[in-house]
């Protein structure tokens, strides 16, 4: 296998991360194989589903880091007039980009009230080269202070993210400490992160020593080492396997779960409670999540066999059950006419709710009806196969129209 140390990686367009990604360095600080699998999977299967959610966040990036650096609040016509038409054009709401992005600005704000900076960094390549070889990231918001460092990171998704030795931030910290004078390392005696997620309303911050900083430093140098080299090892976990692309190939995920946690070749000894050990269940328990993370991803995997022309003995995919939605272009004059309640989270009604009060041929107009999401079925289902079942909607919608 190549050696992970001769590739580099672009990520996201003018913030770029080397391989081994700080990104991800939860995961191959727990899996140092984790990263070349990564690589290897993305090789076999270019046509992998981009992640959008990673592409929206990415430009919750870049409008952040620009309303930081020109000192405006993303509702200001600057921000406006340069970024409004890309996020409409990608689907994304802008009125809510616009009350996450000013949440994560007053946070830092409030974060570095009252505390005195030598300098501000923004947006900011680290090198941690002394730490990984060839590797560095891009640090959001940074103050360096006489004795404490503060650090800032903007989380755009939905899963909670704790500041608590989040690895990361930790990595970026031990970066941005090398690049000090000597005398200025001296004073230094803490290093303050900041998770910011504006979307969970999650803030969450934690302070680290510079002996415990560098403690971690001599981890990351060991681990890394493992991970750039030939054949690393692949140790499975809830951390580090939680985000892989490469789970579903990967021989250690699967008997993580199937031998490590619930034995599923040993029914008799191995799932009855009562012969079960605290130890063995405790263990189920905590990792509960990745049980059934891989449960849904064994089926989805005889799922996706079948749609792509395969058999399953004993099974097929049918069409899900179907449910009316509005249309894109619908949304803004529904909303002008009877208020953001009526269509957005928290307070989202049930469609029988909203077609109690937009009635008739005005609530036929706004909405459609797409095909179900295909679903794993028994063979004895009495609902066709999943694309018969798209051929015949079809022919009933073609008949209906040479009958008009």
């Amino acid at each position: 296998m190549t050696k992970l140390n001769n590739i580099i990686a672009k990520s996201h367009t003018d913030r770029k991360h080397a391989y081994l990604p700080v990104s991800a360095s939860a995961q191959w600080l727990k899996c140092p194989g984790s990263i070349a699998a990564e690589i290897a999977y993305r090789e076999a299967h270019p046509d992998a589903e981009v992640n959008r959610a990673h592409e929206e966040g990415t430009f919750a990036h870049e409008v952040a880091d620009f309303c930081i650096d020109k000192g405006v609040y993303p509702n200001s016509q600057k921000v406006i007039k340069a970024f409004k038409e890309k996020c409409l054009a990608n689907g994304w709401d802008w009125d809510v980009l616009v009350t996450n992005l000013t949440a994560y600005i007053n946070k830092i704000a409030e974060g570095m009230k009252g505390i005195r900076y030598d300098k501000m960094l923004l947006e900011t390549r680290v090198d941690v080269g002394e730490w990984i070889a060839g590797g560095f990231g891009t640090l959001d918001v940074g103050f360096i202070g006489q004795k404490e460092i503060y650090l800032f990171d903007l989380k755009y998704g939905f899963t909670e993210v704790d500041a608590t030795d989040n690895t990361q931030l930790m990595i970026y910290a031990l970066g941005l400490y090398n690049t000090l004078t000597e005398g200025h390392r001296i004073q230094i005696k803490a290093v303050n992160l900041n998770i910011i997620q504006p979307r969970i309303m999650n803030f969450s911050k934690f302070q680290v020593s510079i002996s415990d900083l560098l403690k971690f430093g001599e981890t990351v140098k060991v681990q890394s080492k493992k991970a750039l080299g030939d054949n690393p090892e692949r140790i499975a976990g809830d951390t580090q396997c939680r985000w892989c692309d490469a789970k579903t190939e990967c021989d250690a995920y699967t008997s993580f779960v199937t031998k490590d946690m619930v034995d599923f070749d040993s029914p008799a000894t191995g799932l009855s409670l009562a012969k079960m050990s605290d130890a063995k269940i405790r263990k189920i328990i905590e990792n509960r999540k990745m049980i059934t993370d891989f449960l849904d991803l064994v089926e989805l995997h005889v799922k996706t066999r079948i749609l792509d022309g395969g058999t399953f003995k004993g099974y097929k995919v049918v069409e899900g059950t179907k449910r009316k939605v509005f249309h894109k272009d619908k949304i803004d004059a529904l909303k002008k006419q009877y208020g953001d309640v009526l269509l957005k989270a928290p307070s989202l009604k049930s469609m029988t709710e909203i077609q109690k009060i937009i009635k008739g041929e005005e609530f036929e107009a706004a909405t459609y009806t797409p095909p179900g999401e295909p679903k794993l079925a028994q063979e004895g289902d009495k609902r066709p196969p999943y694309e018969q079942a798209l051929i015949n909607e079809f022919s009933d919608l073609t008949d209906t129209d040479k009958g008009d």
